[in-house]
Formats: C-alpha cells, sequence, structure tokens
C-alpha cells in the first residue's frame, strides 16, 4: 500500500485502476514537471509566512525548505519514476513524508488544503502563457500600424453588405483592424485583474483558524491582494472565464481580418499579393497559390471560443464551493487555447506582414463601382439641394451611366441634370475623397488615428511589463527569504 493511500486515514485502498489511468494518467512528463515547479513554488512561499508568522518552527520549516530547494535544482528527478496513483501534488507529498518522516513533512500542509493550492498554482501557471500572448499581440499592432502609416494612401473601395460603399484606403484599412485589437488588448489586461488575487489561505472552503498572514504569501508570489471571500477563492475560476472572453473578442478580431484577406487574395477581387514564404501550392493543380495560413488563422481563432464556451458550460449549474467540475474540468481547455490564439496572432503578424496591395487594381475597381457616389450627392448639397433630392439624383444618374455601358464618377457626373452638375469634378477623384474624409476618423485621419493607437499600444506594453517586473521580483524576493531560513541548516548533523 502507498504512503499516498495510508496517510489519508478515510481510505484503505487503492484507487480503481480504469478511474486512476483517466484521472491522473494523462499528463505527460512535462506537464508534470511544470506543475510541481509552481506546487512547490508556492509550498516555499507558504512555508516561509508560516515560520515568519511563528505557526511552525525552523526545526520544522528548515528541513522542507532544504528538501523542496534540492528538489527543484534537480528538476525533480528523484519524483520522475515515481506513480501518481492520487495526482502529483499526493506523489510528491508522499515523497517528502518517506524522506523527511511525517513528523517534519505532515506539516507542510499546515493552514492549507489542495483547493486553495490548485487554485494559486493554476493562476501562476497563466503568466507565462499570457505574457507571452500580450506580447505578440503587441507585436502584431505594431506591424499592423507599420503597415497602416506605409499604406495610408493607397486607395480602394470600402465595403459594406460585400458590396462597394465609399473611397477608402489600405493603409486606413489596417489602422481600423489596429483599433479593434487595442480594445481586444485591453480586455485581456482587464482579465489579468482576476490573476493578481491570490486564493492562497482560503483552505478548503472557509478559511482556517491559524493566524496565517495571506499577504506575506501574496508578497513572495508576485500577487497584489488576497481574495477577500475563502468560499469565493476556491468555488470561482472566473478569471480564467474572463481570459478566455477576451481572447475571443481577439479571435473574432482575427478571422474577420482574414476573411477580408482571403477575399481580396482572390482573382475576382485580386486586390492583394502574397509572396511565396506565404502561399501553399495544391498537390493537384499546377496553377493554385493558396493564402491556407488565413484559414489556418481563421481555425485557431476558433479554438478560444470553443474553450471558453466547454468551461462556461462547465461551470454553469454547479455549486458555488470547490468543485473538480469547475476547478478542474472547467480550466482543462484553457491552455491549449491559450496556444492556439497565440499562434493566431503570430501568424496574422506574418500575413499582415507579407501582402503587398495591388495599387492600380483597387484604384480602378473604386472609380468603376462609382465609390464617389455619396460624395457627388454632398456637392449637390452644398449647391444648395437637399441630401435626400440629391442622393435620388445621383442614383439616377448611375443607372443611366449603367445602361449606357460607362460606369465612371466623370460619366455619373455628365447624366446629372445640367444645372446641378458639379462645376469642380476633379474633386471627386477617389484619392482627393480619401484624403478629405477626416471627418468622424475617416481615412483622411489615419496619421491622427495611427498617433493615438501607438500611444495606446504603450500603455498596454507598459502594464506587461510592469507585471513581468512585479513577478520576477516576487521571485528574487521568495528565493532570498528562503535562502536566510535555510541558512546554516545541516541535513546530515
Amino acid at each position: 500500500m502507498s504512503t499516498e493511500t495510508r496517510g489519508t486515514g478515510r481510505i484503505t485502498r487503492e484507487l480503481d485502476p480504469v478511474i486512476r489511468r483517466i484521472v491522473f494518467d494523462q499528463a505527460s512528463a512535462d506537464d508534470v514537471l511544470a506543475e510541481l515547479r509552481l506546487i512547490s513554488e508556492v509550498d516555499l512561499a507558504h512555508l516561509v509566512m508560516l515560520r515568519e508568522e511563528g505557526i511552525l518552527t525552523a526545526a520544522k520549516s528548515a528541513p522542507l525548505l532544504h528538501e523542496i530547494g534540492r528538489l527543484r535544482l534537480s528538476d525533480f528527478a528523484a519524483l520522475a519514476p515515481l506513480p501518481r496513483p492520487r495526482g502529483t501534488y499526493l506523489m510528491y507529498e508522499s515523497y517528502l513524508t518517506e524522506t523527511l518522516g511525517s513528523s517534519v513533512a505532515g506539516c507542510l500542509h499546515t493552514a492549507r488544503s489542495r483547493n486553495d493550492l490548485n487554485a494559486t498554482v493554476q493562476l501562476l501557471r497563466l503568466r507565462g502563457p499570457v505574457s507571452r500572448l500580450g506580447e505578440e499581440t503587441l507585436h502584431l499592432s505594431d506591424v499592423l500600424l507599420d503597415q497602416a502609416a506605409r499604406y495610408a494612401e493607397v486607395p480602394m473601395p470600402s465595403f459594406t453588405h460585400w458590396q462597394p460603399a465609399q473611397p477608402t484606403t489600405f493603409g486606413y484599412y489596417l489602422a481600423g483592424i489596429a483599433a479593434s485589437l487595442s480594445r481586444d488588448l485591453d480586455g485581456i489586461l482587464g482579465a489579468t485583474v482576476g490573476m493578481q488575487r491570490s486564493p492562497l489561505g482560503a483552505g478548503a472552503v472557509a478559511g482556517t483558524t491559524w493566524p496565517i498572514n495571506p499577504l506575506r504569501t501574496c508578497q513572495l508570489l508576485g500577487f497584489t491582494t488576497p481574495v477577500l471571500h475563502a468560499q469565493d477563492a476556491v468555488a470561482s475560476r472566473d478569471a480564467i472565464l474572463r481570459l478566455l472572453a477576451a481572447c475571443s473578442f481577439l479571435g473574432v478580431t482575427l478571422s474577420r481580418q482574414a476573411c477580408d484577406f482571403l477575399f481580396w487574395l482572390s482573382p475576382e477581387a485580386g486586390y492583394l499579393s502574397l509572396p511565396d514564404e506565404c502561399a501553399g501550392s495544391s498537390s493537384m493543380m499546377p496553377q493554385k497559390r493558396n493564402p491556407f495560413v488565413l484559414e489556418h488563422i481563421q481555425g485557431k481563432a476558433a479554438h478560444v471560443l470553443g474553450a471558453f464556451t466547454a468551461a462556461q458550460s462547465a461551470v454553469m449549474s454547479k455549486p458555488f464551493s470547490n468543485s473538480i467540475a469547475v476547478g478542474t474540468e472547467a480550466v482543462k481547455p484553457v491552455w491549449s487555447a491559450l496556444d492556439q490564439i497565440t499562434d493566431a496572432v503570430i501568424l496574422a503578424g506574418v500575413m499582415a506582414r507579407g501582402v503587398k496591395p495591388n495599387p492600380d487594381r483597387m484604384l480602378r475597381q473604386a472609380e468603376v463601382s462609382v465609390t464617389a457616389a455619396t460624395e457627388i450627392a454632398n456637392v449637390l448639397v452644398r449647391q444648395g439641394l437637399d441630401f435626400r433630392r440629391a442622393h435620388a439624383m445621383v442614383g439616377s444618374a448611375i443607372s443611366e451611366a449603367e445602361l449606357h455601358g460607362d460606369l465612371r464618377t466623370s460619366t455619373v457626373v455628365q447624366h446629372l441634370p445640367l444645372e446641378w452638375r458639379p462645376t469642380q469634378p476633379d474633386d471627386l477623384s477617389v484619392p482627393a475623397i480619401a484624403k478629405r474624409t477626416r471627418y468622424g476618423g475617416g481615412p483622411g485621419a489615419v496619421d491622427v488615428i495611427c498617433r493615438t493607437l501607438a500611444r495606446r499600444l504603450k500603455r498596454g506594453a507598459r502594464c506587461f511589463d510592469r507585471m513581468a517586473r512585479s513577478w520576477t521580483s516576487a521571485h528574487a524576493e521568495l528565493e532570498a527569504a528562503v535562502q536566510t531560513m535555510d541558512q546554516g541548516y545541516d541535513p546530515n548533523p
């Protein structure tokens, strides 16, 4: 019988092997190692706090600090061959018990439960993936703003309902994607607020009677504050749910951009082209140059929405307390989802950098689609006509030009009643109109838009940097505290 089973008191037989295989044996060696690193980091902070508060003596805490430190230095090599019949944590705790004896190792769990430990470890585990996602999203935004400035005066038609609408520029479109991304980034940063609250100290569900100092463990683990309510701390995984929700918005933005690029790269549109390094061929059709990466972006972006739906569904209608369905099963999709959405962001950056506009094709399509029609009506209004009559007059002129098979801005103007024809038709060119539409955040305001978005991105970058520095500082403080308490301890007196 294993130490794990002997130490439980109420449980006297090994776990059913089918249950063990499905519940505990599916994690990879890398996953187990990553979990052990985080569990042991929480253990060190907890032990330092217990010692500082006088809850544990040096005789009890020093051997634990020393042995945990030794395991961390060896990447937990001694634990690698051990079975995990009831999970990683109990395997690790059993090893400490066999190594140090239960009178020492048994003190590790004083004033703590696996419930608050698991909730804390999950938040620590989010830090790396969220930092990487933030870094890549900031990089994508920089790429979009660079390209927006580069193509700020490349005219093209904008679209509503898949139909040509008004004159715009390719740079203006890219700046619009960057604007949407800036809000997606705000949403991710907003979700990180929940990552700053430490559940450690909440115990199983109702706190503890031990006089612990949760603020100290917050300080040592890089959190900003302990949670207010112990039951809420172990019952809720809303930090993960809010992060998935924010990432799903990011996924929608990426997917919509990919959708536009797929259309604009088609021969029918011909607005964009891709370099060979961003395209794929067909195994059968020699002529193909497939923008397959954009479809990967769409597929990867969908993963995070599926993860959010699965996680939220798993939490729904569960008791507001610690629950395996909430604390374990609901959060399982988050790690893969974060990897997928980050990869989608990276691919979107490569594609945004790689696409090249076809200015002649874009301009020609904007002209023959009469995207200048609204501005023609505006000219008539400035000449004294009300907008509704001007709108109808221009619509009729477009129909006449279309019947004559010559649909261009100049021919539409020629089909207006003589007394209302604009006297300065050159002002109705697509590039000129695009430059004039500064009001309401139009294409003529790309420079202002890009400068504003660049300032927002810098604020976002500073927020991520502050979080990373606080985590690094806390880790250094924890190491120093452990070293101080471990100093002078002799494991072989």
